[in-house]
Formats: C-alpha cells, sequence, structure tokens
C-alpha cells in the first residue's frame, strides 16, 4: 500500500504540474492574444487613416479635375465668341457700301505704294478691281479668291506686300488677341 500512496502522491503531483503548466500556457496564450488583439487594432487604425487619406487624394484629384475640365470649357467658349467676333467682322467688312469699300482699298493701295515705292502690279477680286479704279503707277495683274484687300508686288515679283482682308484680320487677331479679350471679357 505505501507503493498505492506513492503512485497517488505522484499522480497527484502531475497533475497539479499539469495544472500549473496549462495555467501558464492559458496565461501565455491570452498574452499572445492580447498582443495580437493589440496589433490588430493598430494595423486596423493605420489602414483605416491609409483609406480615409487616399480617399481623401481621390476626392481632391476628382475636384481638380473637376475645376479643370470647367476652365477647360470657359476657355473654350471664350474662344468660340471671339471667333464669332472675327467672323463677324468680316461679314461686317464684305457688306460695307460701295464708296466705303473703294476708299479703304484705295488706302491700301496707296499704303503698299509707300512700303514699296517700285510697286507695279496688284491682285484683288473682281469686285475690288472695279473699285480700285486707275491705280497711278500700278497696274491689275490678275483675280484672286478673297474676301477682300490687295496684295502689291514689284516688277520682278520678287517683293509682294499681302493686304488681303483676312490676312489682316489674322494678323489682328495673332497680334491684339489678349487685349480684345480683356476688353470683351474683363480682367480675367
Amino acid at each position: 500500500m505505501a507503493l498505492d500512496k506513492v503512485a497517488g502522491q505522484i499522480v497527484v503531483q502531475a497533475q497539479e504540474k499539469a495544472s500549473t503548466i496549462i495555467l501558464q500556457g492559458n496565461e501565455e496564450a491570452n498574452r499572445i492574444i492580447a498582443g495580437a488583439m493589440g496589433l490588430a487594432q493598430q494595423q486596423t487604425e493605420k489602414i483605416g487613416q491609409d483609406t480615409r487619406r487616399i480617399l481623401d487624394e481621390i476626392r481632391q484629384s476628382e475636384l481638380s479635375g473637376s475645376y479643370l475640365n470647367a476652365k477647360k470649357g470657359v476657355m473654350q467658349a471664350k474662344k468660340q465668341l471671339l471667333d464669332e467676333i472675327f467672323l463677324q467682322a468680316t461679314r461686317d467688312i464684305t457688306a460695307i457700301d460701295k464708296a466705303k469699300r473703294a476708299q479703304i482699298i484705295r488706302n491700301l493701295l496707296n499704303k503698299a505704294s509707300k512700303e514699296l515705292p517700285d510697286a507695279k502690279f496688284f491682285y484683288a477680286n473682281e469686285e475690288d478691281k472695279k473699285l480700285a479704279g486707275s491705280p497711278k503707277n500700278i497696274s491689275f495683274k490678275g483675280a484672286i479668291g478673297c474676301i477682300g484687300g490687295v496684295i502689291v508686288e514689284n516688277e520682278d515679283q520678287s517683293i509682294r506686300i499681302n493686304y488681303l482682308f483676312e490676312e489682316i484680320f489674322e494678323k489682328i487677331k495673332e497680334e491684339e488677341m489678349h487685349g480684345i479679350a480683356k476688353r470683351v471679357f474683363g480682367k480675367n
């Protein structure tokens, strides 16, 4: 019986030791779980912050894109309006009365003659040829397709001055667009 008693004590000690090891294991598992939960919480918060930051960046990008698209639309509308202004100016110049148009054509021929003293020939559309009359020392060389104005050349045709209305409007458009836009649309 002494053997049974010793065996019983060994079993009791083993059970106590097992209970202690299980208790320590559970405590260690709880510490690991608590650490993992804390780490998971930190990761969740970081992911949440990153997600909010990315969403804010996307919203800002969309707002910027929308702003740029709106600005582009406004610029296109302004350009179309300016193009319409020049188109209307072209229509207006072609619709002026013959006396005024004849004066413009003669003034253009005189200006070209001053710029090119050895001017000999001029080109114009049929209507402007008739309105030009007989300019001094310059003869009509040929009809050209244009809305109006003249082209003047020297005798060997090496120098040409272009005073076609289309050319004049294009030059004004290039040189004065900023000023015209400022007058039409204000300081913006």
